[in-house]
């Protein structure tokens, strides 16, 4: 499903933040936006993150 691939690109290169990760599905400056949105900073990174928190940020990204 989406929800997958985008955990899977989340976490495709070690010590990357999710922004360095899933700027290719998504685009920097929108991937940016809706960190923020779900209150998280630019800086995060795919280990960080519990499951609801890749939850919240899926439905953002998909354009909730």
């Amino acid at each position: 499903t989406a929800f997958f691939r985008m955990v899977r690109a989340a976490f495709a290169h070690k010590r990357k933040t999710l922004v360095n990760n899933l700027k290719q599905m998504y685009g920097v400056e929108t991937v940016k936006a809706r960190l923020g949105k779900a209150g998280l900073g630019a800086s995060a990174r795919a280990e960080e993150l519990p499951l609801e928190e890749f939850e919240k940020l899926f439905l953002l990204l998909s354009g909730g």
